[in-house]
This record gives C-alpha cells, sequence and structure tokens, in this order.
C-alpha cells in the first residue's frame, strides 16, 4: 500500500498518516457493526469486539509507530573532506554527485531491509543521485547485498577501504544517511531518524 500511495504522488508524511487513519477508521467500522448486528448479545459483543480489534494489531504490526519517525534531527557534519578516503572515492567516482549517500553493512537486518524504500526515492526522484557504500572490501558481499536487497541500477555501490573514515562519517552507526551537495556533505541522519519527515525534506530539495 505504501508505494501505491507514493506513486500516486503522496509526499511520504500523507502516507504515514493515511494509512494509520485508514487502520483506526476500519477498527471503529468493525466495532460498530458488532454493535450493530449484536447488541443485547453480550458473549457475543466481547467476541466481535475482540476480533474487531484485528484491524488496529495487524496495523501496527505492519505499520508501526516510532517517536523518532517525528523528527529528522538532520546533524551537521565537521570533518576533513581533504583525508577522508570515503569522500575522495565518492568524488573521484562521481565529480557532480548531488543526492542521498548511504553507508551500509551487510550484516546488518536494517540494511538488509532498505531495498524498496531506496527503490522508491529513487522512482520519485530522477534528478536526485543515490551511491551506497558497503562497509566491506570483498566484491563477494557487495554483489550478495545488490541481490538481496534488489536495488535498481541507477543506485550505485562502493567497497570500503578505510574502516576508521566509515566510523567518522556514521559514528559507527549502520545503516547512515547523507544529503551531499556540492562537494559536501550537508546532513547526516542516523537510521532512527531518517523517518517519513526525513524523506520529505530530502525530497524537497529535488522539487
Amino acid at each position: 500500500m505504501v508505494k501505491v500511495l507514493l506513486e500516486l504522488g503522496l509526499t511520504w508524511t500523507q502516507t504515514y498518516f493515511f494509512i494509520r487513519i485508514l487502520y483506526i477508521f476500519l477498527s471503529i467500522l468493525a466495532v460498530f457493526l458488532v454493535l450493530l448486528k449484536f447488541w443485547g448479545d453480550y458473549k457475543k459483543v466481547i467476541i466481535g469486539l475482540i476480533l474487531s480489534s484485528f484491524p488496529i494489531v495487524l496495523g501496527l504490526y505492519y505499520a508501526p509507530v516510532f517517536i523518532d519517525d517525528f523528527s529528522s534531527n538532520p546533524k551537521d557534519i565537521p570533518l576533513n573532506s581533504d583525508s577522508n578516503t570515503v569522500i575522495i572515492d565518492l568524488f573521484k567516482r562521481e565529480p557532480d554527485f548531488d543526492g542521498l549517500f548511504v553507508i551500509v553493512n551487510p550484516e546488518c537486518e536494517h540494511c538488509l531491509s532498505l531495498g524498496p524504500e531506496l527503490n522508491l526515492l529513487s522512482s520519485r526522484n530522477p534528478s536526485m543521485d543515490i551511491s551506497v557504500l558497503v562497509f566491506t572490501k570483498r566484491q563477494k558481499e557487495i554483489d550478495d547485498f545488490k541481490t538481496i536487497t534488489n536495488l535498481g541500477d541507477r543506485i550505485k555501490f562502493y567497497p570500503t577501504r578505510v574502516a576508521e573514515d566509515v566510523f567518522e562519517l556514521n559514528l559507527g552507526g549502520f545503516p547512515c544517511f547523507f544529503y551531499v551537495k556540492e562537494k559536501r556533505f550537508v546532513n547526516r541522519w542516523q537510521s532512527e531518524y531518517f523517518g517519513f519527515i526525513a524523506k520529505d525534506e530530502l525530497e524537497s530539495f529535488y522539487k
């Protein structure tokens, strides 16, 4: 449903609230129908009310609410771009890079689930570059990550050369997201803050 709504042109924030309001509406509707049909038969009413709570339970399971989703909280990045090999390699390979740079770990479950999210960002924003640095020097692990995440052809992948330079950027947290423009790492979002508000903020630069 998320993919359909986003492809229809809704923002990430609108999609987030639409889905949750829909689940609440379905639960209220189910309660109303139960009371209407079984009013007076308390045993059936109780069973019906329990069953009518399923939409909310399913909603929380498939679309959980995280407090950090309500905050973008991007961070400026004070670092020496002249010595960090991650930054040097990125601009050597893509001198005009303008977009989203992501650092992932191939053993991180959250990282392995990023495929749909990054593919949607890519398809919704054709002018946004997206590149992924995989925390490994082994090409096989990079290939395996690409296969598991099923990321589109527009998204580029790079290996890690110096682990310490990765930690300087992501502070040891995976995945980590960066808005890069004019050869500068402008903002950094730790994984817990890259929710619907952060995605709308990022997309606003490409509208």
